[in-house]
């Protein structure tokens, strides 16, 4: 009798405003600016991580041509990180 019991219970499906009322954030809810200053330690029944919140270098290079994306992205690579700025108009 149990398992028959079981069986139909798993079988009952989650009411539905469960799933609909679901929210996905937005691009302008997520990303960099909109971390916090601290993340809270994560408890567990196991050994977690302490979180920290990344920095990042600010090294920054420009480049002038298409030629030199990689050679922008290896420099910057070798120096810890940093950002590529690919200008919207070549000049």
């Amino acid at each position: 009798m149990k398992p028959l019991l079981v069986a139909f219970i798993l079988c009952i499906p989650l009411p539905l405003n469960a799933q609909v009322n679901t929210h996905v954030p937005t691009i302008d809810e997520v990303g960099a600016t909109r971390m916090p200053a601290t993340i809270a330690p994560v408890k567990a029944l196991f050994p977690m991580p302490v979180f920290k919140i990344p920095s990042f270098p600010t090294y920054t290079i420009t480049i002038k041509d298409s030629k030199d994306i990689q050679s922008a992205i290896n420099t910057v690579h070798q120096h810890g990180g940093g950002t590529v700025i690919i200008p919207l108009v070549w000049k």
